[in-house]
């Protein structure tokens, strides 16, 4: 069974996606116009049930084949797992895979797409991946691209702060060091806004 990301770990990535918020604007790209987090891309459902399993995945098709196909690379992996830890399940239980999606636009320029992973078998785990596409020079954008050199130590800091002002008894432990240290790997999943 894969590993579970603790609390402190999701939270500071949700810290990110906060931090690196901005303002929404509109323009040549095709805006969609469903759900305020929704912005961009058709959404697309696929359901499976099962006897012992539920499928439900919504992600979305941007007609923009680098996006898609990567959107595809990270369904069809989270999709192997779940098949695989389905086929170690003994619980009896019904197992479930839900996978949703936020996309946003920013400057008319930045894709931002953010793919909520949701497993319940033999346990809850809970997942973001993430994917930020600059449409004008047509790569994906990676945190260390917007950072300055002390750009890490500085997100870094502001969730450590963040914590101790709101969650301080998740200071004390090894966990929360380890998850909130300036490295790439923690700060690597966010979203443009």
């Amino acid at each position: 069974m894969r590993k579970h990301r603790n609390r402190i770990g999701l939270c500071a990535c949700c810290m990110l996606l906060s931090v690196l918020q901005g303002c929404n604007s509109s323009g040549e790209l095709k805006i969609n116009e469903q759900s305020m987090h929704h912005e961009y891309g058709e959404a697309t459902h696929e359901q499976r049930y099962e006897q012992d399993a539920l499928w439900n995945i919504t992600y979305p098709v941007t007609q923009m084949p680098a996006i898609d196909d990567h959107i595809q690379t990270i369904l069809i992996k989270h999709k192997e797992e779940f098949a695989q830890d389905l086929h170690n399940n003994n619980t009896g239980e019904k197992a479930e895979l839900n996978i949703d999606y936020q996309s946003y636009v920013k400057e008319d320029r930045y894709i931002s797409i953010k793919l909520d992973i949701f497993t319940s078998i033999q346990g809850i785990h809970e997942e973001i991946e993430t994917i930020v596409y600059d449409q004008e020079n047509e790569v994906f954008v990676h945190i260390q691209d917007l950072m300055k050199e002390d750009g890490l130590e500085y997100l870094s800091t502001l969730v450590r702060d963040d914590f101790a002002a709101n969650y301080p008894e998740e200071c004390e432990t090894q966990n929360f060091m380890v998850f909130t240290a300036p490295s790439v790997h923690n700060f690597e999943h966010f979203v443009l806004r």
